[in-house]
């Protein structure tokens, strides 16, 4: 198969797979706890050469034109213009700071997981400025809704999506 088919039918496939995971969630507030997090990190993680920011910009327009695959099988424009949205776009920036920490040295462990971390509180910024500005609320109250009840399940998140990152990495080549 030519190269540039394989690329593109793992690229699809992939972002098939964020798909899918993405909506499983459960609310504990106005923000839910979700596995999107989880899946844009590996994905990020395991491809390169800014690949698995295209495939969460390809997750992001299909929520986007109203394919359910956001949190809790919700989507449209109102998810991105909603409380959640400012956490929808920091995937877009943890995925762009995955991809340019993984192309200074893609066999880092140690620089894939310091840009997990990274990208994550980068998420969470995007999300709780957002949700301040949306809410009309202090950082103090965001922090609260936004980051607290989220910091062990994301750092679990992390943990995870660094195991199963490192177990596949090898593995996928095309």
């Amino acid at each position: 198969m030519n190269n540039k088919i394989k690329k593109l039918v793992i690229i699809a496939a992939f972002t098939s797979f964020v798909c899918i995971i993405s909506p499983i969630s459960i609310y504990i507030g106005p923000i839910p706890i979700s596995l999107s997090l989880f899946i844009i990190l590996i994905v990020n993680g395991l491809f390169n050469k800014f690949e698995g920011l295209l495939i969460t910009l390809l997750y992001i327009t299909i929520g986007i034109i109203g394919i359910p695959v956001f949190s809790s099988y919700t989507s449209g424009i109102n998810i991105i213009l909603g409380p959640t949205g400012g956490y929808i776009i920091g995937y877009v920036i943890c995925s762009l700071v995955i991809s340019l920490f993984t192309n200074l040295n893609n066999n880092s462990n140690v620089i894939l997981i310091i840009s997990y971390i990274i990208g994550t509180m980068l998420c969470y910024i995007c999300g709780i400025t957002y949700y301040i500005y949306l809410m009309n609320i202090s950082l103090i109250d965001a922090i609260i809704v936004g980051v607290f009840p989220f910091i062990l399940i994301d750092t679990i998140k992390i943990s995870l999506a660094f195991i199963i990152t490192i177990i596949f990495k090898n593995k996928l080549s095309y």
